[in-house]
């Protein structure tokens, strides 16, 4: 009788192992539910997924190719022409890229060159300079970003970290960047070209090429404009921004919008510039 009663407590005692073990999976499984319904609704994850790279080198290469073997049977006058207007439209740019970069080494030897004198402090052509921006894209989504840019006349490195931060659901998104600078003036203006690539740092790691041309616009002493438009392989980037400061630094404002074929992250942001 004792081990019939033994027997029935041991069966009891197990059905309530199961029992529990059943419900904790059922917590687990809700919890995992949650999560991935949160990653779904997250609009920086979406971002992210959006973000759609060109096809593989060699399906591109597939592609060129058969545009080279139908471009053969275009052979005449015509293609003569177009091809001596493009080759003196390359010379005419390429003269006029030197000539932009020289004017920038020259800018640092006071008397050289007709080309004005800068002085230390000034946004243009700086030795140095540090951003530093807070954007407002949604109720839920805000972003900061820093960005140094270092250099000497025409040659310069830019780096730059593009933080989002997400609250409902919680995500963070980071864009880095890292670019190599042609600058060249114009005047008291500045038009630089950039070549570089991006990283998307998410829920994975992505990485594509990015070109950019940046304007900077003297209104006058105090005032500046500039327009930052940078394309990237999947995603593009649109700045732009009004300065207005005395040596060595100066207040921001601008809207600045960073799109994919799905998707935009864009806002309105105020920061400030330092320079030397």
């Amino acid at each position: 009788m004792r081990a019939g009663i033994g027997i029935v407590a041991v069966l009891v005692g197990m059905l309530g192992l199961a029992a529990d073990i059943a419900v904790a999976q059922e917590n687990d499984s809700g919890r995992s539910t949650s999560n991935a319904q949160g990653a779904d609704t997250s609009e920086l994850h979406k971002f992210e997924k959006s973000v759609q790279p060109s096809p593989p080198e060699n399906q591109q290469n597939r592609h060129h190719a058969d545009r080279s073997h139908d471009s053969e049977h275009d052979d005449g006058f015509g293609s003569e022409l177009l091809g001596s207007f493009t080759q003196a439209m390359m010379e005419l740019t390429m003269n006029m890229f030197a000539a932009g970069g020289a004017s920038s080494l020259q800018r640092l030897d006071q008397g050289a060159g007709e080309s004005p004198y800068r002085n230390k402090g000034e946004p243009v052509i700086p030795f140095a300079r540090y951003d530093f921006a807070y954007q407002q894209v949604s109720s839920d989504i805000t972003a900061h970003v820093n960005r140094f840019e270092g250099g000497y006349g025409p040659a310069a490195l830019l780096l730059e970290d593009y933080t989002f931060n997400e609250s409902a659901p919680s995500a963070t998104l980071d864009i880095k960047r890292q670019m190599v600078l042609y600058r060249m003036s114009v005047g008291q203006h500045e038009v630089d070209l950039g070549l570089g690539q991006s990283t998307i740092v998410g829920m994975q790691r992505t990485s594509i090429s990015a070109v950019s041309v940046r304007v900077r616009f003297m209104l006058g002493e105090n005032i500046s404009i500039d327009v930052n438009p940078v394309w990237g392989d999947g995603m593009d980037d649109y700045e732009l921004a009004l300065h207005y400061g005395m040596q060595y630094g100066a207040l921001k404002i601008g809207y600045r919008s960073l799109n994919t074929p799905g998707a935009s992250l864009s806002g309105p942001f105020a920061g400030l510039a330092l320079y030397y």
